[in-house]
């Protein structure tokens, strides 16, 4: 948040920057680990789709910068956010299946899953790794997963602004 307020650039900028510092930095994550599971197991890990892999981990952390932009506008209205930020972590990491397939939740859960952005970007890129089935069709998930990304970013952008302009009004954060 802080570059938000101090850097002399322009918002839009420092939004993509930080997404393509995020993306090279998880992709090279990816490949030395990948390299050194092989150097240390003997197992060959591969992708089965890499191109589709990749662009699916760069919409999704597209889509987790939009969330993140909610996330540090709520800053400014919970001063002690903690609490909610962890259970939002946690519930997330089970409802969109981040670790596990939805496949495996409860009927009434899955369907909460799915009406979550990160649950589609999350089965694309296991499904581009793994060749596991989509939820949805899978050309039609990959357009939805684009449009959900596009608009995470674009929504948490505008909460942002929108809750930094109150905060300002109300003066919880310096006009200047």
């Amino acid at each position: 948040m802080e570059q938000f307020f101090l850097a002399p650039a322009n918002r839009a900028t420092l939004i993509l920057g930080r997404w393509a510092r995020i993306f090279l930095t998880d992709s090279l994550i990816i490949g030395y680990t990948t390299l050194l599971l092989d150097l240390l197991g003997g197992t060959v890990i591969t992708l089965l789709n890499p191109a589709l892999f990749f662009a699916s981990l760069g919409l999704y952390e597209l889509s987790l910068i939009g969330f993140g932009l909610f996330m540090a506008g709520l800053t400014m209205r919970i001063k002690s956010y903690n609490s909610v930020g962890n259970t939002i972590f946690f519930g997330y990491m089970i409802v969109t299946g981040a670790l596990f397939p939805i496949s495996v939740l409860p009927t009434p859960i899955r369907y909460f899953s799915m009406l979550i952005p990160f649950t589609y970007l999350n089965d694309l890129m296991r499904n581009a790794a793994l060749g596991t089935p989509t939820i949805l069709p899978e050309t039609f998930e990959y357009a939805l997963g684009i449009a959900l990304a596009v608009a995470t970013l674009i929504l948490g952008f505008v909460a942002f602004n929108r809750i930094e302009q109150e905060a300002r009004a109300k003066g919880n954060i310096a006009t200047s």
